[in-house]
């Protein structure tokens, strides 16, 4: 199960390719599943699980100092953020499309500037969007998002 916002992207994408226009059928038939989007999400998460088991299994001495977190949320988060322990790099999901001659470029993103805050005293940026995260994850303890935690991960056991 994927937040509605999720699959109406996955949906946008997938008329610009061509596809369907109708919102209805696209959901109905499953059509999301195949989407970019649903299977580079699903290719990531495998690609952290098996880099986090390689950090764990490895031997005494190899063992760097290292920490990587990943939390999953129903919850929309608005946009592309990746957190490191001194900045932030922050997309903005978006459904527009700019007409263009290339029909390769059949995909959102890449229009917008990405845009990196550091974390340092005066600059509030990182702290914003570190708090906006804190708060998808605590809203995703609530037992109604729990429920659908566990379904989503129950999803994700099913396409290993």
């Amino acid at each position: 199960m994927a937040a509605e916002s999720a699959k109406k992207r996955a949906f946008r994408e997938y008329a610009i390719s061509g596809g369907t226009d109708d919102y209805g059928a696209f959901v109905k038939n499953g059509a999301y599943d195949d989407q970019k989007l649903y299977v580079d999400t699903r290719q990531t998460l495998k690609y952290i699980e098996q880099f986090k088991r390689e950090c764990e299994g490895a031997p005494a001495g190899k063992q760097q100092n290292k920490r990587i977190e990943v939390r999953v949320s129903p919850e929309d988060p608005e946009g592309f953020f990746f957190f490191t322990e001194k900045c932030v790099l922050v997309e903005q999901y978006h459904f527009g499309k700019l007409k263009q001659e290339d029909i390769s470029a059949q995909k959102l993103g890449g229009e917008v500037p990405v845009f990196e805050f550091e974390d340092t005293e005066t600059a509030k940026q990182y702290k914003l969007y570190k708090d906006h995260f804190d708060y998808l994850f605590r809203i995703s303890e609530e037992p109604h998002n729990k429920e659908q935690l566990k379904l989503n991960n129950e999803q994700r056991e099913k396409d290993r």
